[in-house]
This record gives structure tokens, sequence and C-alpha cells, in this order.
């Protein structure tokens, strides 16, 4: 009879941390994706899921390696952002959304790290207090983190005389700058859940924007049509395409 829990039952031990994570994870980028119209959180949303499903698909060792990769990738894209978004003191919300990914994906990525090890045997850690201990552990960092981030907080002020736009959405809003020659400056408002960038190859600008934040640029045009994009790979195949026109 079996006594152990079941291999791809992806509720025991070390297992059970990842599923949690996984689900935290979900349960905040469902909420920012449906209350932001944002498509890219949701996308994300969708494929933690499916990542937690696999976990239950033979040893669960796919599943395993699925939402390890995105917990990896959710931590690099949201520490910065996190920590961007403390020392610049954007709002409540913009500031807890990306810290409680951060702590998640951390202990999620732990747990699975974990479970991976003790493929063969996954009732390790069940009962035990490793895996609340590292997510109690992994919280506790990330709020002394963005507490000691606070510290040095500097207010974000568009510059005056500077053309505005805002990334929400996978878009850029709006789409189309118009602004006279000589020195432009040009402000990044992020208002989606990732990293964009303002990028116009034949000046040389690259602005990046984290999420919440306020970024500005300043650089010399000559009159005529320039091409901007997020260079973040598939932002632009998306639409995250404009034009600034000098002069």
């Amino acid at each position: 009879m079996r006594t152990a829990p079941y291999v791809g039952s992806g509720l025991a031990g070390w297992r059970r941390l990842v599923v949690v994570a996984a689900l935290a994870n979900t349960v905040v980028l469902l909420g920012y994706g449906l209350s932001r119209g944002d498509r890219e959180a949701l996308v994300f949303a969708v494929i933690m899921l499916v990542g937690v499903g696999l976990l239950r698909v033979g040893t669960g060792l796919f599943g395993l390696l699925v939402v390890a990769a995105l917990f990896v990738n959710i931590e690099f894209w949201m520490f910065p952002a996190a920590n961007g978004n403390a020392t610049y003191r954007v709002g409540l919300v913009d500031l807890l959304i990306p810290a409680s990914l951060v702590a998640f994906s951390l202990a999620g990525f732990i747990g699975a790290v974990a479970a991976i090890v003790h493929l063969r045997d996954p009732a390790a850690g069940q009962g035990a207090a490793g895996p609340t201990g590292i997510l109690a552990v992994v919280f506790i960092f990330t709020s002394l983190g963005l507490v000691w981030a606070m510290t040095n907080a500097e207010t974000q002020v568009v510059p005056e005389g500077a053309v505005e736009l805002e990334t929400a959405n996978v878009a850029f809003v709006p789409d189309t700058l118009r602004t006279g020659g000589g020195q432009v400056t040009v402000a990044v408002r992020n208002r989606d859940l990732f990293w964009h960038t303002f990028t116009i190859d034949r000046l040389g600008v690259d602005v990046r924007a984290p999420v919440g934040s306020l970024r500005t640029a300043s650089f010399e045009a000559e009159p005529g049509a320039y091409s901007y994009y997020c260079r973040i790979p598939g932002h632009a195949a998306l639409g995250m395409r404009g034009t600034l026109t000098v002069g």
C-alpha cells in the first residue's frame, strides 16, 4: 500500500512550497493584469498555472524546471523594479506588487531546486520547518531590503520642457511625439508590470524604465522623424513602436 505522497502530486514537502509560491504569483499577476489591462501579466499568470499543472505529470521534473525558469525570469525583472520603486517612492501598489513577486519567486525557486534534488523523495521537507522557514526568511529580507532602499528616496519630477509618454498595456501612449529641434528631453513613465525601454537607434538613445518609474533622457536631434521602440524581446512585435518628429 502507498504511504508516501504521489510523486507528481506537487503537494508534498518542497513541492508544496513551489505550488504555494506559484499560486501566490498567479494571484498577484492575475489581479494586476485584470485591474490594469496588462496582457503580459496575464500571459505570465497562465504560464505559471500551466507549470503547476505539469507538476502532476510523471515525476514532475518537467513542471519543476518550467516553474523554476519562470521564477528566475520574474526575479530578474522584478528585483531591480522593486528596488527602484522603493528608492523613488512610487505608489504603495506599484511598490508592493514587484516586491511580493520577488519574495514569492525567490522562495519558489529555492523550493524548486530542493524538490529537484529530492526528486526521488517527494516528501522531503514535509512536516519540517524548512519550506515554511525559507518563505518567512525571504519575506523578512525582502522587506528589510526595501526599507533600506527607501532611506535614500528621491522625488520623481518631469523636467520642464520635456515631452512625456507612458508605457501601458505593452504600448507607448502616445505613439507619436513632436518637439522642437536642438536638445530634446524625453520623460518615460512605466505603468506596466515589466520593464520597458525607449530606444532610438539613430540617435543612440536607450532609456530604461523600471516598473512604476519615471526616467528621462536629453539628447541632440536634428529636424526629422525618428522611430522609437521598446527593445525588450517581443515588445516591439506587440506594437511598442512610435515616431518622434523633431522640428
